[in-house]
Protein backbone atom coordinates (compact mmCIF):
# COMPACT_ATOMS: atom_id res chain seq x y z
CA UNK A 1 0.00 0.00 0.00
CA UNK A 2 1.02 3.58 -0.49
CA UNK A 3 2.36 5.38 2.54
CA UNK A 4 -0.67 7.68 2.64
CA UNK A 5 -2.72 4.77 3.96
CA UNK A 6 -0.61 4.66 7.09
CA UNK A 7 -1.64 7.79 8.94
CA UNK A 8 0.91 7.75 11.76
CA UNK A 9 -0.99 10.28 13.88
CA UNK A 10 -4.18 8.22 13.87
CA UNK A 11 -2.32 4.98 14.47
CA UNK A 12 -0.59 6.67 17.38
CA UNK A 13 -3.92 7.52 19.01
CA UNK A 14 -4.91 3.84 18.92
CA UNK A 15 -1.54 2.70 20.16
CA UNK A 16 -1.67 5.14 23.08
CA UNK A 17 -4.75 3.37 24.45
CA UNK A 18 -3.10 -0.04 24.11
CA UNK A 19 0.07 1.17 25.79
CA UNK A 20 -1.96 2.74 28.62
CA UNK A 21 -3.66 -0.62 29.25
CA UNK A 22 -0.32 -2.44 29.29
CA UNK A 23 1.14 0.09 31.74
CA UNK A 24 -1.78 0.39 34.13
CA UNK A 25 -3.38 -3.06 34.39
CA UNK A 26 -1.56 -5.77 36.30
CA UNK A 27 -1.43 -9.17 34.66
CA UNK A 28 -2.45 -8.01 31.18
CA UNK A 29 -1.87 -10.68 28.52
CA UNK A 30 -1.23 -10.27 24.78
CA UNK A 31 -2.67 -12.84 22.37
CA UNK A 32 -4.69 -13.28 19.15
CA UNK A 33 -8.31 -14.22 18.64
CA UNK A 34 -9.56 -16.78 16.12
CA UNK A 35 -9.89 -14.05 13.46
CA UNK A 36 -6.25 -13.05 13.81
CA UNK A 37 -7.00 -9.80 15.66
CA UNK A 38 -4.48 -8.70 18.29
CA UNK A 39 -5.88 -8.84 21.84
CA UNK A 40 -5.03 -7.55 25.28
CA UNK A 41 -6.79 -9.54 28.03
CA UNK A 42 -7.08 -9.06 31.78
CA UNK A 43 -9.10 -10.48 34.64
CA UNK A 44 -12.50 -8.81 35.05
CA UNK A 45 -13.47 -6.75 38.06
CA UNK A 46 -16.48 -9.05 38.63
CA UNK A 47 -16.17 -12.71 37.53
CA UNK A 48 -18.85 -14.01 35.16
CA UNK A 49 -20.46 -17.41 34.59
CA UNK A 50 -18.93 -17.65 31.10
CA UNK A 51 -15.42 -17.25 32.58
CA UNK A 52 -14.62 -14.51 30.05
CA UNK A 53 -11.81 -11.98 30.52
CA UNK A 54 -11.93 -8.31 29.62
CA UNK A 55 -10.52 -7.78 26.14
CA UNK A 56 -9.18 -4.91 24.09
CA UNK A 57 -9.15 -5.93 20.43
CA UNK A 58 -7.28 -4.25 17.57
CA UNK A 59 -9.40 -4.97 14.50
CA UNK A 60 -8.81 -4.42 10.79
CA UNK A 61 -11.97 -4.66 8.71
CA UNK A 62 -13.41 -3.26 5.49
CA UNK A 63 -16.74 -1.58 6.17
CA UNK A 64 -18.80 -1.41 2.99
CA UNK A 65 -22.35 -0.91 1.79
CA UNK A 66 -24.09 -1.47 -1.54
CA UNK A 67 -24.50 1.49 -3.87
CA UNK A 68 -27.83 0.02 -5.01
CA UNK A 69 -29.95 -3.04 -4.26
CA UNK A 70 -29.43 -4.71 -7.65
CA UNK A 71 -25.65 -4.87 -7.19
CA UNK A 72 -26.05 -6.25 -3.68
CA UNK A 73 -28.45 -8.93 -4.93
CA UNK A 74 -25.87 -9.84 -7.58
CA UNK A 75 -23.19 -10.24 -4.88
CA UNK A 76 -25.52 -12.27 -2.70
CA UNK A 77 -26.57 -14.55 -5.58
CA UNK A 78 -23.01 -15.12 -6.75
CA UNK A 79 -21.77 -15.92 -3.26
CA UNK A 80 -24.41 -18.62 -2.90
CA UNK A 81 -23.68 -19.89 -6.42
CA UNK A 82 -19.95 -20.01 -5.55
CA UNK A 83 -20.34 -22.40 -2.63
CA UNK A 84 -17.89 -25.27 -3.08
CA UNK A 85 -16.32 -23.63 -6.14
CA UNK A 86 -13.31 -21.43 -6.73
CA UNK A 87 -13.83 -17.67 -6.67
CA UNK A 88 -12.80 -17.41 -10.34
CA UNK A 89 -15.69 -19.62 -11.46
CA UNK A 90 -18.49 -17.27 -10.36
CA UNK A 91 -17.55 -14.62 -7.78
CA UNK A 92 -14.52 -12.90 -9.31
CA UNK A 93 -12.90 -12.57 -12.75
CA UNK A 94 -10.70 -15.51 -13.78
CA UNK A 95 -7.64 -13.22 -13.87
CA UNK A 96 -8.09 -12.24 -10.21
CA UNK A 97 -5.16 -13.15 -7.92
CA UNK A 98 -7.78 -14.76 -5.68
CA UNK A 99 -9.46 -16.78 -8.43
CA UNK A 100 -8.22 -20.12 -7.02
CA UNK A 101 -9.59 -19.50 -3.53
CA UNK A 102 -12.41 -21.85 -2.53
CA UNK A 103 -15.70 -20.30 -1.38
CA UNK A 104 -17.57 -21.85 1.52
CA UNK A 105 -20.76 -20.78 3.26
CA UNK A 106 -21.18 -20.90 7.02
CA UNK A 107 -24.34 -22.98 7.36
CA UNK A 108 -26.22 -22.16 10.53
CA UNK A 109 -29.74 -22.58 11.80
CA UNK A 110 -32.12 -19.86 10.57
CA UNK A 111 -32.83 -16.94 12.84
CA UNK A 112 -31.32 -13.70 14.03
CA UNK A 113 -27.64 -13.86 14.93
CA UNK A 114 -27.95 -11.30 17.71
CA UNK A 115 -30.13 -8.66 19.34
CA UNK A 116 -28.28 -5.68 20.79
CA UNK A 117 -29.14 -2.51 22.67
CA UNK A 118 -27.07 0.58 21.97
CA UNK A 119 -26.63 3.31 24.56
CA UNK A 120 -26.28 7.07 24.46
CA UNK A 121 -27.02 10.21 26.46
CA UNK A 122 -30.58 11.49 26.12
CA UNK A 123 -29.37 14.97 25.04
CA UNK A 124 -28.93 14.42 21.31
CA UNK A 125 -27.25 17.71 20.44
CA UNK A 126 -24.73 18.48 23.14
CA UNK A 127 -23.61 15.19 24.69
CA UNK A 128 -24.59 12.47 22.25
CA UNK A 129 -21.79 9.96 21.74
CA UNK A 130 -23.17 8.19 18.66
CA UNK A 131 -22.23 10.98 16.17
CA UNK A 132 -18.68 10.81 17.52
CA UNK A 133 -18.47 7.22 16.20
CA UNK A 134 -18.26 5.82 19.72
CA UNK A 135 -20.33 2.70 20.35
CA UNK A 136 -21.70 1.34 23.61
CA UNK A 137 -23.49 -1.98 23.10
CA UNK A 138 -25.22 -4.46 25.37
CA UNK A 139 -25.92 -7.89 23.86
CA UNK A 140 -29.29 -9.16 25.02
CA UNK A 141 -29.66 -12.26 22.80
CA UNK A 142 -27.27 -14.26 20.63
CA UNK A 143 -26.38 -17.69 19.27
CA UNK A 144 -24.15 -20.35 20.83
CA UNK A 145 -21.48 -20.06 18.12
CA UNK A 146 -20.77 -16.40 18.94
CA UNK A 147 -17.66 -15.52 20.93
CA UNK A 148 -19.55 -13.01 23.07
CA UNK A 149 -22.89 -14.70 23.62
CA UNK A 150 -25.31 -14.10 26.45
CA UNK A 151 -23.94 -14.73 29.96
CA UNK A 152 -26.86 -14.75 32.41
CA UNK A 153 -29.98 -12.81 33.33
CA UNK A 154 -28.02 -10.05 35.06
CA UNK A 155 -24.57 -9.81 33.47
CA UNK A 156 -24.52 -9.29 29.70
CA UNK A 157 -21.76 -9.05 27.07
CA UNK A 158 -20.78 -5.40 26.71
CA UNK A 159 -18.90 -3.69 23.89
CA UNK A 160 -17.29 -0.26 23.78
CA UNK A 161 -15.88 0.77 20.41
CA UNK A 162 -13.61 3.79 20.08
CA UNK A 163 -13.62 5.95 16.92
CA UNK A 164 -12.14 3.99 14.02
CA UNK A 165 -9.45 5.13 11.60
CA UNK A 166 -9.97 4.88 7.84
CA UNK A 167 -7.01 3.35 6.00
CA UNK A 168 -7.14 4.99 2.59
CA UNK A 169 -10.31 5.14 0.51
CA UNK A 170 -11.11 1.43 0.06
CA UNK A 171 -13.33 1.08 3.12
CA UNK A 172 -10.61 -0.60 5.18
CA UNK A 173 -10.62 0.55 8.80
CA UNK A 174 -8.72 -0.11 11.99
CA UNK A 175 -10.36 0.23 15.38
CA UNK A 176 -10.09 -0.60 19.05
CA UNK A 177 -12.98 -2.19 20.89
CA UNK A 178 -13.44 -3.46 24.41
CA UNK A 179 -15.44 -6.63 25.07
CA UNK A 180 -16.34 -7.88 28.53
CA UNK A 181 -19.26 -9.22 30.60
CA UNK A 182 -20.79 -7.17 33.40
CA UNK A 183 -23.75 -5.04 34.49
CA UNK A 184 -23.64 -1.85 32.50
CA UNK A 185 -25.01 0.44 35.24
CA UNK A 186 -22.44 -0.80 37.75
CA UNK A 187 -19.66 -0.20 35.22
CA UNK A 188 -20.68 3.33 34.26
CA UNK A 189 -21.14 4.36 37.90
CA UNK A 190 -17.84 2.81 38.93
CA UNK A 191 -15.97 4.69 36.18
CA UNK A 192 -16.72 8.03 37.89
CA UNK A 193 -16.96 6.87 41.51
CA UNK A 194 -14.87 8.70 44.09
CA UNK A 195 -15.06 5.60 46.29
CA UNK A 196 -12.98 3.51 43.87
CA UNK A 197 -9.24 3.79 43.54
CA UNK A 198 -7.61 4.47 40.19
CA UNK A 199 -6.22 0.92 40.33
CA UNK A 200 -9.74 -0.50 40.50
CA UNK A 201 -11.11 1.88 37.89
CA UNK A 202 -8.26 1.05 35.50
CA UNK A 203 -9.92 -2.36 34.96
CA UNK A 204 -13.07 -0.64 33.71
CA UNK A 205 -13.33 0.01 29.94
CA UNK A 206 -15.57 3.04 30.50
CA UNK A 207 -12.92 4.61 32.69
CA UNK A 208 -10.17 3.81 30.16
CA UNK A 209 -12.21 5.29 27.30
CA UNK A 210 -13.06 8.43 29.27
CA UNK A 211 -9.39 9.15 29.95
CA UNK A 212 -8.68 9.14 26.20
CA UNK A 213 -11.83 10.79 24.84
CA UNK A 214 -12.86 13.22 27.60
CA UNK A 215 -16.37 11.74 27.44
CA UNK A 216 -18.36 10.71 30.49
CA UNK A 217 -20.50 7.59 30.11
CA UNK A 218 -22.45 8.23 33.30
CA UNK A 219 -26.26 8.12 32.97
CA UNK A 220 -26.31 6.67 29.46
CA UNK A 221 -29.45 4.73 28.59
CA UNK A 222 -30.59 2.39 25.80
CA UNK A 223 -31.74 4.33 22.73
CA UNK A 224 -31.58 1.80 19.86
CA UNK A 225 -32.48 -1.89 19.58
CA UNK A 226 -30.68 -3.64 16.74
CA UNK A 227 -31.33 -7.10 15.27
CA UNK A 228 -28.82 -8.70 12.89
CA UNK A 229 -29.41 -11.48 10.38
CA UNK A 230 -26.04 -12.53 8.96
CA UNK A 231 -24.99 -14.45 5.86
CA UNK A 232 -21.35 -15.46 6.27
CA UNK A 233 -18.88 -16.76 3.67
CA UNK A 234 -15.23 -17.78 3.90
CA UNK A 235 -12.56 -17.91 1.21
CA UNK A 236 -9.87 -20.55 1.57
CA UNK A 237 -6.50 -21.07 -0.07
CA UNK A 238 -4.30 -24.17 -0.16
CA UNK A 239 -1.38 -23.84 2.24
CA UNK A 240 2.19 -24.97 1.71
CA UNK A 241 1.43 -28.31 3.33
CA UNK A 242 -1.59 -28.88 1.07
CA UNK A 243 -3.86 -27.98 3.99
CA UNK A 244 -6.65 -25.52 3.32
CA UNK A 245 -6.43 -22.20 5.18
CA UNK A 246 -9.19 -19.66 5.57
CA UNK A 247 -7.98 -16.26 4.38
CA UNK A 248 -11.00 -13.95 4.18
CA UNK A 249 -14.50 -13.66 5.58
CA UNK A 250 -17.38 -11.82 3.92
CA UNK A 251 -20.37 -10.93 6.12
CA UNK A 252 -23.66 -9.78 4.64
CA UNK A 253 -25.49 -8.16 7.56
CA UNK A 254 -29.22 -7.48 7.24
CA UNK A 255 -30.11 -5.10 10.07
CA UNK A 256 -33.46 -4.05 11.52
CA UNK A 257 -33.22 -1.19 14.01
CA UNK A 258 -35.76 0.52 16.25
CA UNK A 259 -35.39 3.84 18.01
CA UNK A 260 -36.53 3.18 21.57
CA UNK A 261 -37.41 6.84 22.10
CA UNK A 262 -39.77 7.23 19.12
CA UNK A 263 -40.58 3.65 18.15
CA UNK A 264 -39.54 4.27 14.55
CA UNK A 265 -38.09 1.30 12.66
CA UNK A 266 -35.61 1.19 9.78
CA UNK A 267 -33.31 -1.24 8.06
CA UNK A 268 -30.17 -1.47 5.94
CA UNK A 269 -27.54 -3.87 4.62
CA UNK A 270 -23.83 -3.86 5.46
CA UNK A 271 -21.05 -5.81 3.78
CA UNK A 272 -18.01 -6.37 6.00
CA UNK A 273 -14.78 -8.01 4.84
CA UNK A 274 -11.89 -9.06 7.04
CA UNK A 275 -8.86 -11.29 6.90
CA UNK A 276 -8.34 -14.08 9.41
CA UNK A 277 -4.54 -13.96 9.57
CA UNK A 278 -2.54 -11.93 12.13
CA UNK A 279 -1.98 -8.55 10.55
CA UNK A 280 1.28 -7.26 9.13
CA UNK A 281 2.15 -5.02 6.18
CA UNK A 282 1.92 -7.83 3.64
CA UNK A 283 -1.37 -9.21 5.00
CA UNK A 284 -2.90 -5.74 5.16
CA UNK A 285 -1.95 -5.14 1.52
CA UNK A 286 -3.59 -8.44 0.60
CA UNK A 287 -6.75 -7.59 2.54
CA UNK A 288 -7.00 -4.22 0.79
CA UNK A 289 -6.42 -5.85 -2.61
CA UNK A 290 -9.14 -8.45 -2.02
CA UNK A 291 -11.55 -5.77 -0.78
CA UNK A 292 -10.95 -3.70 -3.92
CA UNK A 293 -11.64 -6.74 -6.10
CA UNK A 294 -15.04 -7.20 -4.45
CA UNK A 295 -15.93 -3.50 -4.38
CA UNK A 296 -15.06 -3.04 -8.06
CA UNK A 297 -16.98 -6.15 -9.12
CA UNK A 298 -20.16 -5.30 -7.18
CA UNK A 299 -20.04 -1.49 -6.89
CA UNK A 300 -19.78 -1.45 -3.11
CA UNK A 301 -18.84 1.85 -1.48
CA UNK A 302 -16.98 2.60 1.76
CA UNK A 303 -19.18 2.85 4.85
CA UNK A 304 -17.54 5.41 7.11
CA UNK A 305 -20.01 5.00 9.97
CA UNK A 306 -20.56 2.67 12.88
CA UNK A 307 -23.56 0.35 12.87
CA UNK A 308 -25.32 2.35 15.57
CA UNK A 309 -24.81 5.59 13.62
CA UNK A 310 -26.55 3.94 10.65
CA UNK A 311 -29.25 2.76 13.05
CA UNK A 312 -29.79 6.35 14.15
CA UNK A 313 -29.92 7.51 10.53
CA UNK A 314 -32.51 5.00 9.32
CA UNK A 315 -34.72 5.46 12.38
CA UNK A 316 -34.58 9.25 12.23
CA UNK A 317 -33.17 9.61 15.73
CA UNK A 318 -31.32 12.82 14.86
CA UNK A 319 -34.15 14.36 12.87
CA UNK A 320 -35.55 17.62 14.20
CA UNK A 321 -38.24 16.88 16.73
CA UNK A 322 -41.63 18.69 16.45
Amino acid sequence: MQSSIHDQKNYRSLNEVREWVKRNINGVRETYDRRGFLLLQWDPRRPNDANKPCELSLEHEARLMPDNLDDFLSLQERLYASEGKTAGEVLLPKQSPFSNFMVKRYQRQPGAQSIDRYYDHSDRKDSSIIPQMITVRERVASRKFMTWGSADAVMHPLNLELPFVALGDTGMTVRLEFNWIDEIEKCTNEAVSSDCSDKVKSLNPFYIASTHTNISFKSISPVIEHTTFREKFGLFSAGDSAEVDERFVINLDHVTAQCLETGRIGGYIDVDISGVTPINEKILDENVCFTKQITDAYKLIPNMATKVFRDAQVTGRFDELP
